[in-house]
């Protein structure tokens, strides 16, 4: 008698979705990086020119280090990551369809058949982020990032028509970490389209609330309008350091206890990608009242011990 073969765990782990189409975009936050960067930029140049315009208005010496900051560093690495980093990504469209996937950016096009591809390399992190390039046969390499919203549909619908690119028991683990990973693309896109009131409080008028509360305490005097500018520049660049640390804190201890609940239900059924926006809320209400109440705390200590 022969004995009914059992199919292995992994094989019935996850089964490729057949004949996916859909256009899919990186998300909105790389563009809005992108222009923020070039706004930075502008911005540090502009600080460099009032201090410059102020100083010598007093008939005082230019100091260089700030001058080289505000006018050099600054912006030429604030252009550099916009122009080299972000924008290959940050406005780059992907149609995929079951044969193939055409990529499209503004500059130009391209048309790619999965019968054409030669070799698939992944890298990632378990649970946080990774990315794939695609070699086709001519040599030509296209590489694709956890930012690319929904990417797994790339993978799901290359990995279909070329099942031999991956071997099975390395596809599951990654396309999970795909998945998850752009959920969390997906909640800091929909904070800062939804959400922007609350971010807006929390990163800029907070930092300005706390400016506006240490800065009486701790200014030592009247002296010159540029050693003021430059000192007042200083706190504030300090308070809002503090604050941005005391966000990614409590906001990375929220997004890895949701990424911990993703990743456990995608290992229970990994067909299932739907997020669970419940939890997401009171977790996304509990990281905001942590993060006030640690940046509020925090700062009120570093005043009392300075004053």
């Amino acid at each position: 008698m022969t004995e009914p073969l059992t199919p292995s765990p992994l094989a019935t782990d996850f089964v490729p979705r057949e004949g996916l189409q859909r256009t899919i975009k990186y998300r909105n936050v790389l563009r809005l990086s992108y222009y923020g960067l070039i706004i930075i930029a502008l911005a540090s140049m502009l600080i460099g020119f009032i201090y410059t315009g102020l100083t010598i208005s007093e008939s005082a010496l230019l100091d260089p280090r700030i001058l080289l900051s505000f006018l050099v560093v600054l912006p030429s690495v604030a252009i550099v990551i916009a122009r080299w980093r972000l924008r290959p990504y940050a406005f780059t469209a992907v149609h995929v369809h079951p044969a193939g996937f055409t990529r499209v950016r503004p500059w130009d096009s391209t048309e790619v058949s999965f019968s054409a591809i030669k070799s698939l390399q992944v890298w990632h992190l378990p649970y946080f982020g990774g990315r794939f390039l695609l070699t086709e046969e001519n040599g030509t390499k296209h590489e694709f990032t956890a930012a690319l919203e929904r990417c797994e549909y790339l993978l799901d619908a290359l990995v279909r028509a070329r099942p031999e690119l991956m071997d099975h028991s390395a596809l599951v683990p990654f396309r999970r970490t795909l998945v998850t990973s752009d959920h969390s693309w997906a909640r800091l896109s929909d904070r800062m389209r939804i959400r922007g009131r609350e971010l807006l409080a929390l990163y800029v008028l907070a930092p300005l609330l706390g400016l506006g509360i240490a800065w009486p305490l701790l200014n030592q005097g009247p002296v010159g309008f540029a050693d003021t500018f430059v000192a007042l520049l200083g706190m504030g660049a300090a308070i809002f350091l503090l604050n941005l640390t005391v966000g990614l804190f409590t906001g990375s201890i929220g997004e890895g206890y949701l990424i911990f609940r993703g990743t456990r239900a995608l290992r229970a059924n990994p067909n299932e990608m739907r997020r669970d926006p419940a939890l997401e809320a009171r977790v996304s209400r509990l990281v905001v009242w942590s993060h006030a109440a640690l940046f509020a705390v925090i700062l009120a200590a570093m005043i009392l011990g300075l004053v």
